[in-house]
């Protein structure tokens, strides 16, 4: 679970993390995450509004060392149909 931090402006900021650490450490994978967002005037009908929001994470290998572990590849997260990716080296 995730804390929001409300701040001026009447906006807040999340921040999730799973401490998987870098992805050569999970490389390859693909991974769905799901989440629930809240909103509401105040703190306490913050549950007046929410949505599902969905994401899916593929962590790919492009370069492996002599005892084939990863050591480079790509990053690629996709949420409401747009995607972006990130090269990442190990």
């Amino acid at each position: 679970m995730s804390k929001l931090n409300q701040h001026k402006g009447d906006c807040g900021t999340d921040h999730i993390s799973n401490h998987n650490g870098p992805p050569s450490r999970v490389a390859p994978c693909t991974d769905t995450t799901f989440q629930t967002i809240f909103a509401g005037p105040t703190e306490a009908e913050v549950e007046k509004c929410k949505y599902q929001k969905s994401q899916v994470i593929d962590v790919t290998v492009t370069k492996r060392d002599s005892n084939n572990k990863p050591t480079a590849g790509k990053v690629i997260p996709t949420s409401a149909k747009r995607s972006t990716d990130c090269e990442w080296t190990a």
